[in-house]
């Protein structure tokens, strides 16, 4: 990637959902995408998901398919939303051209991911295959008054990834986008609006 004067990225968020597994099935919730030229909110788009579905990754290309400019980077925390409704940054690779960026506050546990995909999920397999794909996550110090986050990317170098998260990473861990979407997301699902929302 060449350098980006103005860098356009898609930070990615869920709202919150009941963790009660009776209460989860077919259950909606928020999926933010805050969408930032450098460090300014330009755009936010919402999206409904279902709790532990498999249509979080059509929301995001729908949603990315909505907006005026095409994101340099989408910036994921994670990729299980709403439970383990997974974003595949493969297919956003794949059918829309996207490079992403998947970040975690934690290294993942492939291990404990595999296990828990089947004991609760007759399609593990296919879930699975997301997630063994993303293997090398990789430590990075974007703040240095921080802890390091861990970082995986697809359709940029985890050099490319890392310059970017070092300027997009002004306050605690998470990149802005990230971190615009998350208080975004959990400010507007409160318990009411879930309820209208899945009434």
């Amino acid at each position: 990637m060449t350098k980006i004067q103005d860098l356009l990225t898609l930070g990615v968020e869920d709202g919150s959902f009941p963790v009660n597994r009776e209460r989860k099935l077919g259950f909606k919730t928020l999926l933010i995408a805050a969408f930032l030229r450098e460090l300014q909110v330009r755009d936010v788009k919402l999206g409904e998901i279902t709790v532990d579905g498999t249509d979080a990754t059509d929301v995001i290309l729908r949603i990315v398919a909505s907006l005026k400019t095409k994101p340099d980077a989408v910036l994921l925390a994670g990729i299980s939303y709403a439970g383990f409704n997974l974003i595949d940054p493969f297919r956003l690779q794949e059918e829309a051209n996207l490079a992403t960026i998947t970040v975690t506050a934690e290294k993942p546990n492939n291990r404990e991911v595999q296990t828990a995909l089947q004991e609760h999920f007759p399609d593990w397999k296919m879930r699975w295959s997301v997630y063994k794909r993303l293997r090398n996550f990789q430590p990075l110090q974007a703040n240095l008054k921080e802890n390091p986050v861990f970082m995986e990317t697809v359709r940029l170098t985890s050099r490319e990834g890392g310059r970017i998260l070092k300027r997009l990473t002004k306050i605690g861990r998470m990149p802005e986008p990230i971190r615009t979407a998350r208080m975004i997301a959990r400010g507007l699902t409160s318990e009411s609006y879930l309820e209208l929302l899945n009434s």
